[in-house]
């Protein structure tokens, strides 16, 4: 299809959706982005048929949708001016209100027991035998280790990565998850995906020049594949993954200072290794390493 077949459609499809005052918003939003993707070339939408009174009766649109599914059909957008279509919509937006119960249950599972524990201690582990490491190879101490300051600790608190966990490991990883449950290492799968997209997030700090090259292609896929360990073996708890990298961001701010260069360098790859060594001993021992199973308060939304 040409660029001015694009165009015409689009305009079509948008203008007619617009006249329609018995569209649901949902179907009309979504329709939209179909029809912007198609005409920038990263979709598609198929030709319209039109019901005998003029009004769209069906259309199929293929979009690129990370983590929905890649065409969207009936019943979402099959008879678009129909009550059928208004009630199918109406229960895919209570069915999104369950959605956010289940992530809030995420969020406020709290029962993990041990993994609370188990979580720092491996980055106690991995930095711990770097900074021995280091020494052997002749490194020497510039500064001791010590505890940031309060306003340090603050800003890690309030403005920390853990944040980012709500949606990582709050949404997304349990979300991509579930696209692969019939691959025998679906969670594995999932967790290299959204470690691309966590290395992709932290790019501008590497442009920027405030993490090495290696913490962004190598270190952010293992640092997920350790959150996913942590979160599918804790029962899916979003607060265990946030209590680890919080604690993370701590112990990095311990040892920021510990080292000159080049001693510094050298310590950043020991412990970013190490940890992608760890890493490679969970994916290598995939699916039991990654076993995935929420809570039952998870799964059935109990308060």
């Amino acid at each position: 299809m040409g660029l001015e077949r694009k165009i015409l459609t689009a305009r079509q499809t948008l203008s007619r959706l617009f006249e329609d005052k018995r569209v649901h918003p949902t179907a009309l939003s979504v329709q939209a982005y179909s029809s912007i993707a198609d005409l920038y070339g990263i979709g598609t939408i198929e030709e319209l048929s039109q019901s005998r009174d003029g009004n769209v009766e069906r259309v199929r649109a293929c979009v690129p949708f990370v983590l929905g599914p890649d065409c969207i059909d009936q019943p979402l957008l099959g008879h678009i001016g129909s009550a059928e279509c208004h009630d199918c919509l109406e229960q895919r937006e209570q069915s999104s209100g369950w959605l956010a119960g289940k992530l809030w249950r995420r969020m406020t599972h709290w029962g993990a027991g041990w993994w609370y524990l188990i979580g720092p201690a491996v980055i106690v582990g991995y930095q711990g035998i770097a900074f021995i490491i280091n020494l052997l190879l002749g490194a020497t101490v510039a500064e001791a280790p010590h505890l940031p300051t309060l306003g340090t600790f603050l800003f890690l608190l309030f403005m920390g990565g853990q944040w980012e966990e709500l949606g990582w490991s709050g949404y997304a990883l349990p979300k991509l998850q579930e696209r692969f449950p019939s691959r025998t290492n679906g969670a594995l799968l999932a967790a290299l995906v959204l470690g691309v997209f966590r290395s992709v997030w932290h790019l501008p700090l590497f442009l920027y020049g405030a993490l090495y090259w290696f913490d962004i292609f190598i270190f952010a896929l293992a640092f997920q594949l350790i959150i996913a360990w942590l979160y599918n073996r804790s029962g899916g708890s979003v607060a265990v993954v946030f209590w680890f990298h919080f604690m993370s961001n701590i112990l990095g701010s311990v040892m920021s200072s510990v080292f000159a260069e080049p001693a510094r360098t050298t310590y950043y790859i020991l412990f970013m290794g190490l940890a992608t060594l760890f890493a490679a001993v969970i994916a290598w021992n995939s699916p039991s390493t990654l076993e995935w199973k929420e809570s039952g308060r998870i799964q059935n939304n109990i308060a």
